[in-house]
């Protein structure tokens, strides 16, 4: 965590509080400059599960990594620290996982914004998949970590690349693929990620973190060109990108600093129209999107402002 005194109380005793006890709880306090540090001192005198750390602040790629680093579990989960989960949510996972004999099991996420719940991430089955048909799952596949457990020896050698603010959860997440037996989805939504009134992605985002994320995608499809359905779930989540990315650039008036991205994001997206979405798995409204951003740009911000922009602040790593 880094600042989070406001949220961090109900966070951790939703962690704490879980059905499932045998639990190895590891807070890593980032550099917080408010009272997040002593939060955590707090609980670790309270509850002889909790160990907590303390370090400079260095990202959530890097506490993420402390964490991996002083966790001896057979199993491993992450939770933000402004977010909080269900009381069985590892029970839940545990039971998921250990029923179809995967290393990774995923739950649904509930996305909280004033006082608005949407749940994502859920199929209508149970379903289990291995990494060759990872693909077949991207209605459901989650970016983020957060909503998953893994089998801790199959990330022994894989950690957060600290090198993408933005993007650093879907790479660690195909590390962990490549060597899982087989992931299992269920039908349950158990962590709620919380869009706070000053969470990042309510902010213009920075000239790197705008960028973060396509960087990470063009680095995967290399790092897995010799895993056609890692390489193929890349190229389809660059596909969508390109759109979050138009919508960014006009949300924020970033046109000026971007004419050369603007440019190649277009480019991208007529050769996607010109091939009639061959390849890209896109609802009708983002193929009328990419058709807008491909034809006209002046159109595209019209409509873009006329609907007041993407009424959705989705998380940048889900």
């Amino acid at each position: 965590m880094y600042n989070a005194e406001p949220y961090l109380k109900d966070c951790l005793d939703s962690v704490t509080g879980q059905t499932y006890r045998n639990l190895e709880i590891i807070l890593i306090d980032d550099g917080s400059t408010d009272g997040s540090g002593a939060i955590c001192d707090a609980y670790a005198a309270k509850d002889s599960r909790i160990q907590a750390f303390h370090q400079e602040n260095s990202g959530a790629a890097a506490a993420r990594n402390a964490g991996l680093a002083a966790a001896n579990g057979e199993w491993i989960g992450f939770v933000d620290s402004d977010d909080y989960i269900d009381p069985d949510q590892y029970a839940y996972l545990l039971d998921l996982a250990r029923r179809h004999g995967a290393d990774i099991a995923q739950c649904g996420m509930i996305f909280e914004a004033e006082g608005v719940q949407k749940v994502s991430g859920i199929p209508n089955r149970e379903t289990c998949a291995d990494v060759r048909h990872i693909r077949e799952t991207r209605r459901f596949f989650a970016n983020s970590s957060c909503c998953r457990i893994y089998r801790r020896k199959i990330l022994i050698d894989t950690r957060f690349d600290p090198g993408y603010p933005i993007g650093e959860d879907l790479l660690f997440n195909l590390h962990a693929l490549q060597r899982a037996n087989k992931t299992a989805f269920g039908t349950r939504a158990k962590y709620h990620y919380v869009q706070h009134p000053d969470s990042a992605c309510n902010g213009p985002p920075t000239q790197r973190a705008l960028v973060s994320f396509r960087e990470m995608l063009t680095e995967a499809q290399r790092i897995f060109s010799g895993e056609d359905s890692l390489r193929q779930l890349c190229a389809q989540l660059q596909l969508r990108n390109d759109l979050d990315m138009c919508s960014k650039i006009v949300r924020y008036g970033l046109e000026r600093e971007n004419t050369g991205l603007i440019r190649e994001l277009r480019g991208e997206l007529r050769e996607l129209c010109k091939g009639r979405f061959a390849g890209a798995e896109f609802s009708a409204k983002e193929k009328a999107k990419a058709f807008l951003i491909a034809r006209s740009w002046a159109l595209y911000k019209h409509t873009l402002y006329a609907l007041k922009g993407d009424s959705i602040c989705q998380h940048p790593n889900i």
